[in-house]
C-alpha cells in the first residue's frame, strides 16, 4: 500500500513539473514585444515581421474649478486609436 501511495505522489509531482515546463516553453514561443514611444521616433521593422499593431492613447482634459462650494465642470474624455498594419 505504501509503494502505491509513493508511486501516486511521484506521478502527481512529475505531472506538475511537466505542466510547468510546457507552460514555460509555450510562453516563450508565443510572446509579444512592446515598444513604447513618448515622442516622435522611427521604428525599424525586424526581420520576419508581417504585421504590426499601433495603439495610441490620450489623456482627458482637466475639470473646471471654481471658488464656490459648487462643483466645477467635468473634464473632457480621453481618446484612443488602434490600427493593424500589414508589412510587405
Amino acid at each position: 500500500m505504501k509503494n502505491k501511495m509513493q508511486l501516486k505522489y511521484k506521478y502527481i509531482a512529475s505531472s506538475i513539473w511537466l505542466f510547468a515546463f510546457l507552460l514555460l516553453i509555450t510562453s516563450k514561443v508565443f510572446t509579444q514585444t512592446t515598444d513604447t514611444y513618448t515622442t516622435s521616433d522611427t521604428w525599424l521593422v525586424p526581420a520576419g515581421i508581417t504585421s504590426a499593431t499601433v495603439e495610441c492613447w490620450g489623456g482627458g482634459g482637466a475639470g473646471g474649478g471654481n471658488n464656490t462650494a459648487a462643483d466645477g465642470g467635468g473634464g473632457a474624455g480621453g481618446g484612443a486609436y488602434s490600427k493593424t498594419i500589414d508589412i510587405p
